[in-house]
């Protein structure tokens, strides 16, 4: 019997509450380790039974863990020794209670769809050896913290396309859900999408391929909302470069160039990557760059667009604090006299339909000049 007939019949309804198996008559081809069945000469895990639960420490000599061997199980942690080193194609797909991986530290290749649907998995760690991470690895998963190692070279489409849980369903993900992480310049091959919602980008080198790899994906799960509608590249030594998250792909290259002609320069004024995005994304790029760098010039932009902004912020409905936001800019000096009272005029129009009292009362207050007993609530 070949080892795909043996996992599938272990696989079986009846048998998908087994939390350990045995072989009493191990041969070359395989046998049974701490309950797994594995090949013959205990390298490589073939089967983890569907019921096993909690921590699943997997013995050391282990060199890889198979195709889907780890699929739809119960286990909650996973213990790699650092003798482990790939993890195969949809080997850990779909494990509803998977919160960690620890260990594996000699892990060099993590194939397509290793942790796909891992919608708990919170926490990875990229050991040292990583050199490859496969399409869609760690698609809906929930990590926030990834430091990916000065060994890889390669991450593929959708690897790290997170996702959110809310009441124990997938959701979009929003502001929280977004995460931070570490590029490092050996990577060599990169897709778009790999790191579709990364909130911030730490990395020594940019070019069209990385910047793609973060831009929103169509298929994608990030919220369309201001939170989520840009990120920032964190460069060591060089101020935040705040970037759209849709950018028009034909001008990347120009892009790419504007940046590190920064990079090599004694600027501390950032680009403003917003121009190349004609998108909302594009607004609040530019009204970020606006609180941490205002000239001029920007803030004219965003005097031309303050109706869109009003229309993009209140009455979004995936932000549940869009007055709150409006209200922060204000304070932090990101409109003119100009731009307040085109929205206060944007307010007033929506006073029908909505109730912005505290936002009006802070726009009146904020004109410069403005004659207080024209006040009105």
């Amino acid at each position: 019997m070949t080892p795909l007939k043996i996992e599938q019949l272990l696989d079986k309804k009846p048998l998908r509450r087994l939390e350990t198996i045995s072989i009493s008559n191990p041969d070359k081809y395989f046998c049974t380790v701490d309950g797994l069945l594995y090949s013959g000469n205990k390298e490589h895990l073939l089967f983890c039974p569907r019921g096993r639960k909690g921590v699943l420490v997997i013995p050391d000599g282990t060199r890889s863990i198979s195709d889907i061997a780890c699929s739809a199980c119960s286990f909650s942690v996973l213990v790699l020794p650092d003798s482990v080193e790939s993890i195969g194609v949809f080997a850990c797909y779909h494990n509803t209670n998977l919160e960690r991986v620890e260990g594996g530290k000699g892990i060099r290749k993590i194939y397509n769809g290793a942790f796909l649907d891992c919608r708990k998995l919170e926490h990875f760690e990229f050991g040292n050896a990583v050199e490859e991470v496969g399409d869609s690895a760690f698609m809906n998963t929930t990590l926030t913290e990834i430091n990916l190692p000065d060994s890889i070279f390669c991450v593929e489409r959708n690897a790290f396309n997170t996702t959110a849980i809310y009441n124990g369903k997938k959701a979009d993900v929003g502001p929280d859900g977004m995460y931070n992480i570490n590029i490092p310049a050996s990577i060599e091959y990169v897709e778009p999408g790999a790191f579709s919602n990364a909130a911030n980008v730490h990395t020594s080198f940019v070019n069209r391929k990385l910047i793609d790899a973060c831009l929103r994906i169509r298929s994608g799960n990030l919220q369309h909302c201001y939170p989520c509608n840009m990120w920032r590249l964190k460069i060591d030594g060089k101020p935040d470069i705040i970037m759209p998250k849709d950018i028009d792909r034909s001008k990347l290259d120009a892009i790419s160039d504007e940046i590190n002609k920064f990079m090599l320069s004694e600027d501390t004024m950032p680009p403003e990557i917003y121009r190349y995005s004609q998108s909302a994304t594009g607004l609040t790029a530019a009204l970020e760059q606006c609180r941490k760098y205002p000239n001029t010039n920007l803030k004219r932009f965003i005097t031309r667009n303050i109706s869109i902004i009003f229309q993009d912020i209140i009455y979004n409905p995936l932000v549940k604090n869009g007055e709150e936001l409006i209200v922060g800019l204000i304070n932090d000096k990101v409109f003119t006299d100009a731009a307040l009272k085109r929205l206060l005029k944007e307010v007033e129009k929506a006073e029908d339909t909505q109730n912005l009292t505290v936002l009006k009362t802070y726009i009146l207050s904020s004109i410069s000049n403005y004659p207080q007993n024209t006040f009105r609530i």
